[in-house]
């Protein structure tokens, strides 16, 4: 039964069929009512969808902001950081450098331990 639950939380109450039989209505609106994350969750998801559409005019940076404190709050950190790698990719300035094997590590901390060895 949850499963079925689930997509009707993402669309908006006016939206929905109007072929959900009585039970179901009845817990859809119980969970509205008592678990008032899953509307926020839901009405988030719905805005997200707008964003990716492009219907949204507030913004991606606006969704994840208002997201922040939800349930979605782990999707909206995960889209933050992708958007920070992609504007550090971008900068024509942006160099990589290789890895470091594990002996060029080592000198480099003595290195940076030797002021400290020779005093």
């Amino acid at each position: 039964m949850a499963a079925a639950i689930a997509p009707e939380l993402c669309i908006a109450p006016e939206r929905r069929p109007d072929t959900l039989d009585e039970q179901t209505e009845r817990l859809l609106h119980h969970l509205h009512e008592n678990a008032p994350e899953l509307s926020i969750a839901g009405e988030l998801a719905r805005r997200f969808a707008a964003v990716i559409r492009g219907d949204d005019d507030a913004g991606l940076e606006q969704w994840i902001a208002d997201a922040t404190g939800s349930e979605l709050a782990s999707l909206a950190a995960g889209i933050g950081r992708d958007i920070a790698l992609c504007e550090a990719m971008s900068r024509p300035t942006m160099r990589f450098v290789p890895v470091k094997t594990a002996k060029q590590q080592a000198a480099l901390m003595l290195v940076a331990r030797l002021p400290k060895i020779m005093a």
